[in-house]
């Protein structure tokens, strides 16, 4: 097959969109589609080697798979060692586990289904997470398990219909989950949403037209409208849109335009020297750039970069990228197979190791006890660890009259009621669960696919909930804020249904903070040399709750404060 510097040149066009994008997304919200650009190039150059191959009797199974594992894993595993070690000391304990999963998953290239069950990609939790760029490589590897298998055994005058049909029946699933089901979470990550983005690149080699020379006065305008399309959906789409579905039409064609009607004007500037060799080097930087970014968000707690840290992101990258091209990414690609099998080897199996030791090695280089950052209070009358209603605060004291109530944030008030309760000579009872508070008569379809373990624990302990509510006198509740418009009816329910010696005290969530303090002192002693400033949130229950909780007797909100206690985030600053 032809070389064509042109093609590099939109590759440096993918890897700069994203580049930019995941620096910030103010600069460029739709850069995030130069990975649709990416998909489409693979699209059109792998389904044009293989069926060169095919046509001259010179394609097998393995020769392909062997390029595709030589051109992407070496590279691609030494990252991910790299990232391994300085995960084991960047990141703090509580978030080890959740980092391990992200390596083990990545290692497998099945990154992509691991993430969808996550946070959003354009979420804050996700942007610390030096590995979530890995899901783009995963959905390639998927794709080129089974896109030489349909070029093998379709009969060639039915593959253009059938890539066809399949293209359109995707983007309307896709559209479809997106739209109607909102699911765009698993769209974002799944193989399928993004299998049209590689078809059609494949429809490019496929179409006879698009072999032929073409004529400068069709080829220039078409090729144009191909760049008016990319930099319109850079700068139009951003993170709000329902993407991918039928909005990555609009960047695929924009990209299959600028392959199939190469103009001579437009080819001439994608195929400048210097524009070709950051092409060549895109897939080095786009493995780099990414974990580079993330760990300083990480490490110095913050979304925004500074302008030094723009500078930092920017040299590391071209120099992580060069090393990675001239001491990995090319000359393994080189290796006969034996040396290469025993590079790649070696690697996997350091990758391993460390998957297998990051947890206990992490607890040996932190110094934060996981007591102080991870909830370890009333675990056993909670969720999934629930082995019975818990007691607590003076045990000396009557524990028949009081109960607390509510999801995760009730389960750590409970240390604080705890508290209270040997103070004041007090007992009460506690139970909680995760994503489903314990209030009665909630219904299943609140969070979708993703909390249904929390709705089958809510469906087990419920009934305990039931019990224990029906004889108590004072029923502390209280549950995360941000949820409060899900509950207002079962809370006001739960209100109408108290019988005349009963009390509802509707505690106030926690307050939110901006940034996690244990990593922005890097300890749980905290440090007074280093000036921790914080914006605090505070959330109230909705209007109709307020209001319901105004006009009961039976009803009171306790808003506290507890000064220096950040429950909310699972530890708490100890001077």
């Amino acid at each position: 097959m032809e070389y064509r510097k042109d093609i590099q040149g939109l590759r440096t066009i993918a890897v700069l969109f994203v580049f930019i994008f995941h620096l910030n997304s103010n600069w460029l919200p739709g850069g995030f589609i130069g990975v649709d650009i990416f998909f489409v190039i693979s699209g059109y150059l792998i389904s044009s080697i293989i069926l060169s191959k095919l046509d001259r009797n010179k394609f097998t199974f393995i020769d392909f798979y062997k390029s595709r594992i030589k051109r992407i894993i070496p590279a691609y595993y030494f990252l991910l060692l790299i990232v391994a070690v300085i995960g084991l000391f960047a990141i703090i304990p509580p978030e080890v586990g959740s980092f391990r999963k992200s390596l083990f998953w990545s290692l497998l290239f099945n990154s992509n289904n691991y993430f969808a069950t996550l946070d959003t990609y354009f979420g804050t939790a996700n942007i610390e997470n030096p590995l979530l760029h890995t899901w783009t490589l995963a959905v390639e590897m998927q794709f080129y398990l089974f896109l030489p298998l349909i070029l093998f055994w379709v009969k060639r005058k039915w593959l253009l219909p059938l890539i066809t049909v399949f293209t359109i029946a995707l983007f309307a699933y896709s559209s479809v989950e997106i739209f109607l089901n909102n699911n765009q979470q698993t769209m974002y990550y799944s193989l399928l949403s993004r299998t049209p983005e590689f078809f059609m690149g494949v429809l490019i080699s496929l179409i006879p037209a698009f072999k032929t020379k073409k004529p400068e006065k069709y080829s220039f305008p078409l090729s144009l409208v191909g760049l008016v399309l990319l930099f319109s959906s850079a700068f139009i789409l951003n993170g709000e849109s329902d993407f991918p579905g039928l909005y990555a039409i609009v960047p695929c064609l924009g990209a299959g335009l600028l392959i199939a009607y190469p103009s001579n004007y437009i080819q001439k500037i994608l195929s400048q020297k210097y524009i070709v060799y950051i092409g060549e080097l895109s897939y080095s930087m786009y493995l780099w750039h990414w974990p580079i970014m993330a760990f300083i968000r990480y490490y110095y707690n913050t979304i925004s970069l500074s302008f030094l840290q723009y500078g930092i992101v920017i040299v590391l990258t071209i120099l992580l990228s060069l090393f990675s091209y001239y001491t990995i990414e090319t000359p393994l690609r080189k290796k006969k197979d034996r040396k290469f099998i025993i590079y790649l080897g070696g690697m996997a199996i350091l990758c391993c190791g460390l998957i297998l030791t990051i947890p206990k090695a992490s607890k040996k280089i932190s110094p934060i006890p996981l007591t102080y950052i991870m909830p370890s209070f009333g675990l056993e009358s909670h969720g999934h660890t629930f082995k019975g209603v818990g007691i607590y605060g003076d045990s000396t004291a009557s524990n028949d009259s009081i109960l607390l109530i509510g999801d995760s944030h009730a389960s750590n008030f409970s240390c604080y009621m705890d508290y209270l309760g040997k103070k004041n000579h007090f007992a009460f009872r506690k139970i909680s669960n995760n994503s489903y508070p314990l209030i009665p008569e909630i219904e299943s379809e609140i969070f979708g696919k993703k909390e249904q373990g929390g709705y089958t624990n809510y469906l087990k302990l419920i009934e305990y909930a039931n019990k224990e509510i029906a004889n108590s006198k004072i029923i502390f509740l209280q549950y995360f804020a941000k949820h409060s418009e899900k509950w207002e009816d079962e809370v006001c329910s739960l209100i109408d249904n108290l019988k005349n010696d009963q009390y509802l005290i509707l505690v106030s969530d926690f307050p939110e903070l901006d940034k996690n303090p244990v990593r922005e002192n890097r300890n749980y002693i905290k440090d007074k040399s280093r000036e921790n400033k914080y914006k605090v949130t505070w959330h109230k229950p909705t209007e109709k709750v307020i209001n319901y909780i105004a006009s009961s007797p039976n009803a009171f909100t306790w808003i506290y404060h507890i000064l220096r206690s950040l429950t909310m985030l699972h530890f708490i600053m100890i001077r």
